[in-house]
């Protein structure tokens, strides 16, 4: 029983020479079908070592596809952030050119407002001055003894002396219905002369 269990190979030339014809027979067709099951099984395992091989030959090439276009996007990236950064870097530097400008603009607008509102303080000096002047003359030529209508000098020669280097000054045309008087070298006497115009008045 233990021969039978053991295949050919487990023999002695002894035991096999005791087997009969048909038992050899038997046992070498066994063995036969054992090793034609073994080869099958052994192509079997081949063809899905083969399949597994492929599958993973595929997957190799679908990742080097997938590593070269990862590494084109890295370099587009790269590109991209180099640019950028040179953008960023000539933005900063046009900023800090625009707030220089900016500041030079504003202190030359401040400059000039200065300037103006000097200019608008002299003015208005100036218009109050020649309000109050043309007030005093307003007065002059209403005072007592003229006429309220006609800015000539009045008949009175101590108020024409008075008066005479304010009308000068102002260079207002007179015209007079009586010859204005004229100072002589006594300032007490006045001459009377035909009557002229304000630009021919005494200094």
């Amino acid at each position: 029983m233990e021969a039978e269990a053991g295949g050919l190979e487990e023999l002695t030339d002894e035991e096999m020479a005791a087997l009969g014809k048909e038992e050899l027979v038997r046992r070498l067709r066994r063995e036969e079908a054992a090793r034609l099951a073994a080869l099958v099984q052994r192509g079997r395992l081949m063809q899905e070592v083969n399949r597994q091989l492929q599958g993973h030959l595929g997957e190799i090439r679908e990742l080097k596809q997938l590593n070269r276009r990862l590494q084109a996007e890295n370099r587009e990236l790269r590109d991209l952030c180099c640019f950028l950064d040179s953008e960023r870097q000539r933005g900063r530097r046009a900023a800090r050119q625009w707030q220089l400008f900016g500041t030079q603009a504003s202190r030359a607008v401040r400059e000039d407002l200065g300037g103006c509102w000097q200019k608008l303080a002299e003015l208005e000096g100036r218009q109050e001055e020649l309000l109050r002047e043309n007030l005093a003359l307003k007065e002059l030529c209403l005072a007592p003894g003229r006429r309220p209508s006609s800015p000539c000098p009045p008949a009175d020669p101590a108020t024409w002396a008075m008066e005479a280097p304010v009308l000068a000054a102002w260079a207002v045309p007179i015209s007079c219905p009586w010859p204005a008087p004229q100072m002589t070298e006594d300032t007490a006497s006045f001459v009377p002369t035909p009557a002229r115009s304000a630009s021919q008045a005494p200094g």
